[in-house]
């Protein structure tokens, strides 16, 4: 059975726990140890299911599709929890955490090919090009980290250039770019999900939709 826990305020203890079975099936909620709601089925938790918590305040759940990925969205008061997947510092980490993943690759592979001169990377252009730019990557990962949005969006635009040249290149040496571009829109979606996260931190998220409620008691 898969299980997260999460903390009701920042720096708080992890109170709340979430667990279900395979496909979905018997979503529990539990605070402090104790059943507080269950969910019938995925169909209601991809709906958006409301549960009342004991001090009165609501909790939101919901199974929300991204892209190729689906992600758990937990709300109390229609304020994500902290460390869920909506939580915008959460979105923010990972938005930084793939720049500097994408930083760590540029530079292993450059210096690869320039020490060892592989004429397949060198082809593709990847050498002191390439840990050039995954420096900047990697600067650019720092001041996403302390949410700065220009930085993100230089960063989007880089990785969506680096991209475009990608395929010419790939193009020119007559390979298929398929699997390239899938990576990279992988890559891409948490840079735009930083993106949202930044600009929306301080503004006030609305409840998810109505559902089913359950109240204790």
């Amino acid at each position: 059975m898969a299980k997260q826990r999460f903390a009701l305020e920042t720096n708080g203890p992890k109170r709340l726990e979430i667990s279900w079975g395979m496909f979905w099936r018997n979503i529990t909620v539990r605070l402090d140890g104790q059943v507080v709601g269950t969910v019938p089925s995925k169909k209601e938790l991809s709906q958006g299911y409301d549960i009342f918590l004991p001090d009165t305040s609501l909790l939101s759940i919901k199974l929300a599709r991204t892209f190729i990925t689906q992600e758990l969205q937990v709300l109390r008061n229609g304020q994500p929890l902290p460390g869920s997947a909506s939580d915008p510092q959460s979105r923010i980490k990972a938005a930084a955490n793939v720049l500097f993943f994408i930083a760590g690759l540029n530079i292993v592979v450059g210096l690869i090919a320039l020490f060892f001169q592989v004429d397949l990377l060198l082809a593709y252009g990847l050498g002191i090009e390439s840990v050039i730019t995954g420096l900047i990557y990697a600067i650019l990962g720092l001041f996403v980290k302390r949410k700065s949005l220009t930085a993100l969006v230089i960063a989007i635009m880089l990785f969506i250039l680096d991209g475009a040249f990608g395929l010419v290149t790939a193009a020119e040496v007559g390979a298929n770019p398929a699997s390239m571009v899938i990576v990279r829109i992988v890559l891409l979606m948490p840079m735009l999900q930083g993106f949202t996260a930044i600009r929306n931190l301080k503004k006030p998220i609305r409840p998810s939709r109505p559902a089913l409620m359950y109240k204790q008691g």
